[in-house]
């Protein structure tokens, strides 16, 4: 009797190491995804003619995280100076870890080899080239440096990708695109999507090439109206896309605010602003990144919707 409460004990004690082991483990791995969920990826791309501007786009997104959140914000200098690019070292703090890659235009003057007119640089262009510039990501966020980041990053990078290239969101405003009829070309109207906010799916971009055949479509380009924009929207049609809500680009366009007031509808947006119940004025509430995509940029104008980055600038910015 005394031998068999031994061994009903020492089975007893067995089972409780063991699911006390399971648990440790178990909870240790939950642990883990928590903390991997709330790791938020992102990249920059700056210039001389962005750099200063950066900073502000910077300190919005660090005032606007949560506590908890991780950012890994790395940020292509192209063609700057090594001072230059140390500066945005000064924007380390806790959870926020930046990682300065120095990359210069002669490494892709094949591409694409003109500019285009106004604000948008070659530097743009980098954007074809993520995969491998961050080998060892599976996904990374992109943002243009004419943003304003009002929110947390972490629930727009943890969007599932399935099994397409990128995430995006749509432009509100139909564009004008041409399509080749019978060996003529007809204006046809057609919903672009805007890349001043692309969250990449790394892994795919390798397996399938996308980089050669964006580089491709670039070299053959006969429009040129935009850098890149035009390119993606040609490689990678909206089936291949992951349609984000807008309230993670929110574009701000001047000239005629009225009219894009308006735009900002059930038709616009659907689902998201039939379930939501949209206004302009409810998106700006909501949104995640407020994005100034005109030629005049928010350090241009001072009104309300201007507010929302020039808040976040300080005159060390300029310096």
């Amino acid at each position: 009797m005394k031998n068999k409460k031994i061994i009903f004990c020492t089975i007893f004690l067995c089972i409780c190491i063991i699911s006390f082991i399971y648990l440790f483990l178990f909870l240790s791995e939950n642990t883990k995804k928590t903390d991997s969920n709330k790791t938020v990826n992102v990249v920059f791309t700056t210039d001389v003619n962005y750099k200063n501007y950066l900073k502000t786009t910077l300190r919005s997104a660090i005032a606007s995280k949560n506590p908890d959140s991780v950012y890994n914000i790395n940020i292509l200098c192209v063609d700057l100076s090594k001072k230059d690019c140390n500066e945005y070292k000064k924007f380390e703090a806790k959870n926020v870890n930046i990682n300065l890659v120095p990359v210069n235009l002669d490494s892709i003057k094949d591409v694409g080899n003109y500019e285009i007119e106004y604000r948008v640089t070659r530097a743009d262009l980098f954007k074809f080239f993520m995969p491998d510039l961050f080998p060892d990501l599976d996904k990374i966020l992109y943002i243009d440096v004419d943003t304003a980041i009002v929110k947390d990053l972490t629930d727009l990078y943890n969007t599932d990708l399935k099994d397409k290239f990128i995430a995006v969101v749509n432009k509100p405003i139909e564009d004008y695109d041409t399509i080749l009829i019978r060996g003529k070309f007809y204006p046809k109207k057609v919903r672009k999507y805007n890349c001043g906010v692309i969250l990449y799916n790394l892994n795919l971009w390798r397996k399938y090439g996308i980089s050669k055949k964006l580089v491709h479509k670039k070299n053959i380009d006969e429009e040129r109206e935009l850098m890149t924009q035009n390119i993606f929207n040609n490689v990678l049609p909206q089936n291949k896309i992951v349609k984000l809500a807008p309230i993670y680009n929110v574009m701000i366009q001047w000239y005629d605010v009225a009219m894009y007031k308006r735009y900002f509808s059930v038709f616009a947006y659907f689902p998201y602003c039939a379930l939501h119940s949209c206004r302009f004025e409810k998106l700006l509430d909501n949104a995640v990144i407020i994005h100034y995509l005109d030629r005049e940029k928010a350090w241009e104008r001072r009104n309300d919707l201007s507010n929302y980055w020039l808040k976040y600038v300080k005159d060390e910015d300029y310096k």
